[in-house]
């Protein structure tokens, strides 16, 4: 079957074309308007993934089970069956499968623009530099999936025969950037011959560590075929497990020719960048603003983040803020005594993201559907923060002012039982309490603690902008550029270029932010409480301290 055909189909209203790759309204289509009901036998459910004898046999032995996140598990297994299945290696849980699968794109297809599939070189280039939360995304992305790849080779001979890792790459983007959700498997999805549904879902449980009573994922054709946007005009429901059928409908009023848009949820820019490949250039997406200037944190998941050592956490203790004199152990014993202490609490906090960066909403306000997500709007305008993001860095910026805190905390402070709280703190977080409120986090602050605080903040904000090697105004110029120039919308360096001026963009937030709070603070230029450095002291003063 072709995608017209699969579309006829399923389509309710027959009020839907597909043009270019888009689905378009045929007709005017009034809200609440049901377009398509997809059957069951034309979804791939992980859930029939795994009852392949070929899967079971062959595959379910492999270290991913317990290694990597089960979302992870199941889009693997769900990308190795599609892809033998493409080769025409096993045969099909549903005849409609093969179809499903020979209409989703093939690796050259995405090589062209899917950041994952680019050449690293091009891509650091593209980002500004290893340090973009971006690249580590993707990296961290591109690993998994070659680490997956090599695991099912490993296991099965003649999976390594018959699947080449660049078939199995097309086959995993396919899945991360289509697969939707079913929040529940009932009966009617159980064998006719065979155990209950509840004893299969054990024995998935206990031999692969899949739950699906948490949820299973699913492709289907027609549904992953429309692009997203905050804005959108047509809403996937629920899998209907009594009709075994799952049905789109319009939530908007589609003009014809109108283009019909899904929403795939509330994510970064950085993850629909490394799973869908594209970024809204309209701002509509969220960002991030981040602290940790001198390690990272990975956002993918896929592996827990490992704390750095300790020598890689006093880098953030070199200025000595609240110090006239840079801090020398036995010089000054008191102050370094907490200093080797802040560098074991910063340790411990490290790998906390929450902690360490300052999420920030959408930059687009506007609640318009546009026209097109593949062409640019002749009214485009390069997305920026409005004047409202200082009234919600208020209160945002401040939860994400613990590191800060820790770093410009003095032997003074805290009527001098910074000490104390300290080592209670790390006594909690060393019980293993997930999400523990820690005293110094909740500590009052007096208002020269509070300036260090800010400009610690601004320090590290600044660290890391600078490093991009051009400014906000640069890269908003270049973008303009391409506009000029008719970049695509669907090219990578156009979505890369978006990418790296919303992250420049949510560093600059926090530095201009910070700038302004300080202003409208009084300083005490001759206390030392209210000193605060410059440039970091000698290196040799913090290694010292070295456990």
């Amino acid at each position: 079957m072709t995608k017209e055909d699969i579309l006829h189909r399923v389509s309710k209203s027959h009020l839907t074309e597909l043009t270019d790759g888009k689905l378009l309204a045929a007709d005017y289509i009034p809200i609440g308007t049901e377009l398509v009901e997809i059957p069951r036998k034309m979804m791939i459910w992980d859930l029939d993934v795994v009852r392949h004898a070929f899967i079971r046999e062959e595959l379910f032995q492999t270290r991913l089970v317990g290694n990597i996140d089960t979302a992870e598990r199941r889009m693997a297994l769900m990308s190795a069956y599609m892809a033998l299945l493409r080769n025409e290696v096993i045969t099909p849980i549903f005849d409609a499968h093969v179809s499903v699968v020979k209409m989703l794109p093939l690796y050259e297809e995405y090589a062209g623009f899917h950041p994952v599939l680019i050449d690293l070189s091009r891509l650091e280039q593209a980002l500004g530099g290893t340090h973009s939360p971006g690249y580590q995304q993707i990296i961290s992305t591109r690993e998994q999936m070659h680490s997956e790849y090599n695991e099912f080779a490993r296991v099965s001979k003649l999976f390594a025969r018959q699947v080449s890792i660049e078939e199995y790459l097309s086959f995993r983007i396919a899945v991360q950037s289509r697969a939707f959700h079913v929040s529940e498997i009932t009966k009617s999805e159980a064998l006719e011959e065979g155990p209950t549904i509840q004893k299969e879902k054990e024995y998935y449980r206990q031999t692969i560590e899949i739950d699906f009573d948490e949820y299973a994922i699913a492709i289907m054709p027609v549904n992953d075929w429309m692009n997203s946007h905050a804005n959108n005009n047509v809403e996937v429901g629920e899998y209907n497990p009594v009709s075994r059928t799952w049905q789109a409908s319009s939530i908007k009023p589609i003009p014809k020719g109108g283009e019909l848009i899904n929403n795939y949820g509330e994510r970064l820019d950085v993850v629909l960048f490394s799973q869908y490949g594209y970024v809204p250039s309209d701002g509509s997406g969220s960002t991030f603003a981040r602290l940790y200037a001198y390690h990272d944190i990975s956002l993918a998941g896929y592996q827990p983040n490992k704390e750095p050592p300790q020598e890689t956490m006093l880098k953030y203790l070199q200025r000595d803020f609240g110090y006239f004199e840079c801090i020398q152990g036995k010089k000054h014993p008191e102050a370094a005594e907490l200093k080797q202490l802040k560098s074991l609490y910063l340790q411990k906090i490290s790998t906390d993201n929450e902690r360490w960066s300052v999420p920030l909403p959408p930059r687009a306000k506007s609640n318009k559907t546009p026209i097109s997500t593949t062409t640019i709007p002749d009214n485009y305008k390069v997305p920026s923060f409005g004047v409202d993001i200082d009234e919600y860095l208020e209160s945002a910026a401040l939860k994400a002012s613990l590191p800060c805190r820790l770093i410009t905390l003095t032997h003074r402070d805290l009527d001098g039982n910074g000490y104390t709280i300290l080592i209670e703190d790390l006594e909690e977080m060393n019980e293993g309490s997930s999400g523990a409120l820690l005293k110094l986090e909740w500590a009052e602050i007096n208002i020269a603690w509070m300036i260090r605080t800010l400009h610690c903040m601004h320090t590290l904000a600044s660290v890391q902008k600078q490093r991009y090697g051009t400014s906000v105004a640069s890269q908003e110029k270049q973008i303009l550029e391409m506009r000029e120039n008719n970049s695509r919308v669907d090219s990578f360096e156009w979505n890369a270029a978006h990418l790296k001026l919303g992250e420049m963009q949510s560093q600059e937030v926090i530095e201009n932010f910070t700038l302004l709070f300080l202003e409208s603070m009084e300083m005490d230029d001759n206390s030392e409480d209210f000193f605060v450095r410059n440039e970091p002291c000698p290196w040799e003063y913090s290694k010292e301290l070295l456990l």
